[in-house]
């Protein structure tokens, strides 16, 4: 348990909801999938709830996605790691854009909208799932 929390001290944590073109607290997100088995992209959710057309982070961007313990009943947290690359391309994004929304697709499909809580680069807590007690 030590563990989890000195790593919640080093990476800021994404807020997941499902892709449903809301992001609400209360929907669950799409927890059935590996998300160490997809590939993985980010973009940008546009003010009118669209998505961006370009990625922030695509597949060649991301280094690893891990699986970690859940902490609470309905916690799916995944432990995300970018490349050089693409931690410069998040940071450069999250620190413009505090509290703004991002998509994450698995294999170019749209599967959780997230409000970024903080600026991150290279490290990520994608906290899919609702039931935070």
């Amino acid at each position: 348990m030590k563990g989890i929390f000195k790593l919640l001290t080093v990476a800021p944590i994404f807020l997941m909801t499902a892709c449903n073109g809301e992001a609400t607290d209360s929907t669950p997100a799409d927890t059935g999938r590996d998300l160490s088995k997809c590939s993985l992209s980010f973009r940008v959710v546009t003010a009118n709830g669209g998505l961006s057309i370009n990625d922030l982070a695509r597949p060649e961007h991301i280094a690893a996605v891990e699986r970690m313990e859940p902490n609470f009943p309905g916690d799916h947290p995944w432990f995300v790691t970018f490349t050089d690359i693409g931690a410069k391309r998040m940071f450069s994004h999250t620190s413009s854009n505090p509290e703004g929304d991002i998509a994450m697709l698995c294999d170019g499909l749209e599967i959780f909208r997230a409000r970024t809580l903080k600026p991150f680069g290279k490290h990520s807590i994608v906290q899919a799932g609702s039931g935070a007690p």
